[in-house]
């Protein structure tokens, strides 16, 4: 039998508003329990990646940390958002999830606390989520003894084409891995740049849980009675008119539930769910439109009615993760192309179902391999 080990995981853990950032954190604890072990986050500081990125950079974050991104948001759309009248937009109870699925370290670290003092583990993870979009000493795990396994789980880099800097940055960290995988095959490429020939491509760690285990979550009292179109957006940059949500919810007799995340300002009504909300409307939406990756998964994972907006500009790069994800299911057709109407047709879950329980199975193998 494959002996316990105690799984000390680093990836992007704090958001306030990111309900795919939360929800892939839960997921590979979940099934890392699943199989017998005792995983826990490595609670690291969100802006301390180890790595000095030099004076813009650094405006950046503090313009971020300003919220002067929110504040020219407003001013670019001439109106602050409507509100869901006594519903704080910051506060989703995102800590409260956390406190109550996610097993954490009391302590947070900054890179040198992981030098210096590292949380004792059999193997540490790096990933999911974005962790290799930048060259981080931190989030590839180049800290600890060198007798702990070290692996990647679904790690994405989020772009397509790296710069021969970053590959030399990360080259000798990756020999120190023992087991590699990653969320993209564009992943896989960067990886053989780099020298690891042996990497395997996984689904991101949401799609390893059963339907069944999220709707447990669920609190049976946050179920629309009413049929609607969800509108999950985030962010990013869309060529998209947001009115033709409600143009096509209005003709079909719908009623449109719109939840915003991460810097998305707008005059449209919206809505700010627990993650156990956001979770029950994407179950019970007749349709979902959105331009999130794991806004997407979720579409897919509770076989919903689904479309895809494409990032656009300076985002685009972002729209791999989500190509990667609907061409392995054969779902490429839910890209919108202009016409919402397409949503009528309906979509073929048949690939993603015959080869989720595959993929599934071939992740516990390699982890008990390991």
């Amino acid at each position: 039998k494959n002996s316990v080990m105690k799984i000390g995981i680093v990836t992007f853990w704090w958001t306030d508003d990111n309900y795919g950032q939360i929800l892939q954190c839960y997921a590979l604890q979940y099934f890392l329990k699943s199989i017998g072990h005792e995983p826990f986050l490595i609670k690291t500081y969100p802006n301390d990646y180890g790595i000095y990125k030099g004076k813009k950079y650094l405006l950046r974050k503090f313009l971020k940390y300003m919220k002067i991104d929110y504040i020219f948001n407003i001013i670019k759309n001439k109106s602050i958002d409507k509100k869901v009248v006594g519903v704080d937009p910051n506060n989703r109870n995102f800590e409260c999830f956390r406190n109550k699925y996610i097993v954490s370290t009391s302590h947070v670290y900054k890179y040198h606390d992981l030098l210096e003092k590292p949380p004792i583990a059999d193997m540490y993870i790096t990933g999911s989520d974005q962790v290799w979009c930048f060259p981080s000493p931190v989030y590839f795990l180049n800290w600890g003894e060198s007798c702990i396994k070290r692996c990647s789980y679904a790690a994405s880099f989020g772009f397509e084409n790296s710069s021969s800097h970053y590959l030399a940055k990360i080259t000798p960290w990756l020999k120190k891995f023992d087991y590699i995988s990653v969320r993209e095959s564009s992943g896989v490429k960067i990886c053989k740049q780099a020298g690891r020939k042996d990497v395997k491509c996984v689904p991101d760690p949401t799609l390893l849980l059963s339907k069944d285990v999220y709707l447990n979550l669920i609190n049976n009292n946050d179920i629309e009675n009413c049929s609607y179109v969800l509108l999950y957006l985030l962010g990013n940059n869309i060529d998209f008119n947001i009115e033709e949500v409600y143009t096509f919810a209005k003709e079909n007799s719908l009623k449109v539930v719109y939840v915003a995340s991460q810097g998305r300002s707008d005059n449209y009504l919206k809505e700010y769910p627990t993650v156990e909300r956001w979770l029950s409307l994407m179950n019970g939406a007749k349709y979902v439109i959105t331009n999130s990756f794991h806004g997407t998964v979720f579409s897919i994972l509770f076989k919903r009615n689904f479309m895809v907006i494409p990032l656009s500009g300076k985002d685009s790069r972002m729209n791999t993760r989500i190509e990667n994800l609907l061409s392995n299911y054969d779902l490429m057709d839910r890209i919108y192309k202009g016409d919402l109407n397409e949503m009528f047709h309906p979509v073929s879950f048949l690939k993603y179902e015959s080869k989720i329980i595959n993929e599934r199975e071939n992740v516990v193998l390699s982890f008990i391999e390991k």
